[in-house]
């Protein structure tokens, strides 16, 4: 008799958690779609301006590059079983692109200024 009250116990406790799991398991991804929602309400038409234009000007081939450079590292970190936010990479790429652009500027300012000081005489 006791071992049936136990079991009825422990059905009753596994019922209640699984109650719990379930209703945990559906209010969770509201609450995160409501936050990002939002979120993306609230900043994004800041951001996508800030990425898309202030940062750096993406014409066609820098656009590409950074897509193309996304597409591979998503690959990699794929492969290699990473966890990755591809938003994140994108955004990364971005960043390299401006780096890569301000650096090319400086170097050919310091180039263009040599070669201007041994020319004149």
């Amino acid at each position: 008799m006791a071992d049936h009250a136990m079991r009825d116990r422990l059905r009753s406790r596994n019922m209640q958690n699984t109650k719990q799991a379930i209703s945990t398991l559906f209010t969770a991804p509201l609450i995160f779609a409501v936050g990002i929602a939002l979120g993306l309400a609230l900043y994004g038409p800041k951001l996508i301006r800030t990425v898309g234009g202030e940062m750096t000007d993406l014409d066609q081939m820098r656009a590409f590059c950074v897509a193309m450079a996304a597409a591979l590292t998503v690959i990699v970190a794929s492969q290699l079983g990473l966890p990755i936010s591809s938003t994140h990479i994108a955004i990364g790429g971005i960043f390299g692109v401006r780096f890569l652009r301000g650096l090319n500027q400086r170097l050919n300012k310091s180039c263009w200024s040599n070669l201007k000081s041994e020319l004149t005489p």
